[in-house]
């Protein structure tokens, strides 16, 4: 067993968290708002981040907007107060996160949205990998197949999400505040009701 010196570890420890909610409600812009920067925020929506950010410093439209810092402007070295990196795939993603040294000048790290990562990124990834493994011979409903997800599949999407958790976690406990958002609804963006109204 080894001794825990508490006072090093109190210095070093960040957190991680998930902020929940509906589509809407300002999980975004109260994160604009209220995290310690600089910021490195993960856009796994390929949402624009402009709108949220204006919002978090708009003094008229917020009593809690943020003053502190301009996030469209740079810190006194020249470096910005908000990163962003946008989601391309999941294997970019894992090597992204899984540096920590990559996160050193940062004090917030935001991953947004990981529903929306896990759902409309890695599982139809996972999907289209599985698909393209089966035997031509097999593949009688090739737009039911194409993004059906199979118990191999789900298992593969859970084993995925908990190594990101994991890189998550390593970047935390280096004293990083690591937020993750999620949406409450289970389809991302609301995609089966705008295809279907």
């Amino acid at each position: 067993m080894r001794k825990v010196e508490q006072q090093r570890e109190a210095a070093n420890s960040g957190s991680l968290w998930l902020l929940y909610g509906a589509v809407g409600v300002g999980k975004t812009t109260t994160l604009l708002q209220s995290l310690p920067t600089p910021i490195m925020w993960i856009n796994g929506e390929s949402k624009q981040l402009t709108k949220c950010m204006k919002a978090a410093m708009d003094i008229e439209s917020s009593s809690h907007a943020r003053t502190d810092v301009d996030l469209f402007e740079k810190d006194n070295v020249g470096k910005p107060y908000l990163c962003e990196v946008v989601y391309e795939d999941w294997p970019d993603l894992l090597e992204f996160v899984s540096d920590t040294k990559k996160f050193d000048r940062f004090a917030s790290v935001v991953v947004d949205s990981l529903s929306h990562l896990l759902t409309a990124g890695l599982a139809p990834e996972i999907a289209e990998q599985s698909f393209a493994a089966r035997d031509k011979d097999k593949k009688a409903k090739p737009l039911v197949d194409s993004v059906k997800l199979s118990l191999e599949g789900f298992g593969a999407l859970a084993g995925q999400a908990l190594r990101l958790i994991t890189f998550l976690q390593r970047i935390a406990s280096v004293g990083k505040l690591v937020v993750c958002t999620a949406r409450e609804d289970s389809q991302p963006s609301g995609l089966y009701g705008k295809l279907f109204k």
